[in-house]
């Protein structure tokens, strides 16, 4: 049986993040609190069985994501799912990709948002969906194969990327991304 942990990073999202974790009581999950300002950390510490790790001054999104990766990768894991802290991916959807993955095992799934929020973000998946077939490359709602997610980050000693430069390598070395 595949083993997944939820690997959320977070920032000033103490709200969001509440209804979120009492949504997935019955799943592993690490946060990454990136110098939340609000009570996000004090919050968190009520949660007893999720992993908190609490960045030691705001390093942003990307790099708290790679934060996460990190301290997760070498455990016994299968997949690394990563959903946003603002509760723009629902359960229901959470629940399709575990299965998704368990039936299909594929390397890495991109869940696809309903709306854009930046004409950037229309841009990049308009010339992503071109290219890759992939329709919304900035998504925080992400299924990494820990095994390949290794292979990749080692290989290619990705130390500043963009999440997009890891879906890139993904392509790159021919994986099953979805």
């Amino acid at each position: 049986m595949l083993k997944f942990i939820i690997l959320i990073p977070s920032f000033n999202e103490e709200r969001s993040l509440i209804k979120i974790l009492k949504k997935i009581r019955n799943f592993k999950v690490q946060i990454i609190d990136d110098c939340s300002e609000d009570n996000t950390f004090k919050i968190l510490q009520k949660f007893k069985s999720i992993m908190i790790h609490r960045n030691k001054k705001n390093i942003g999104y990307e790099q708290s994501l790679k934060k996460g990766f990190d301290l997760i990768r070498n455990r016994k894991f299968d997949y690394i799912i990563t959903m946003d802290a603002d509760g723009e991916h629902s359960i229901e959807n959470l629940k399709k990709i575990i299965k998704f993955c368990r039936k299909n095992n594929p390397d890495l799934v991109i869940g696809n948002r309903h709306r854009k929020n930046r004409y950037l973000e229309l841009i990049l998946s308009y010339l992503f969906k071109l290219k890759f077939n992939v329709l919304d490359p900035l998504s925080g709602f992400k299924a990494y194969k820990i095994d390949k997610l290794n292979f990749v980050l080692k290989r290619n000693k990705i130390r500043n990327f963009f999440l997009v430069d890891l879906l890139v390598n993904f392509i790159d070395h021919k994986m099953h991304v979805k």
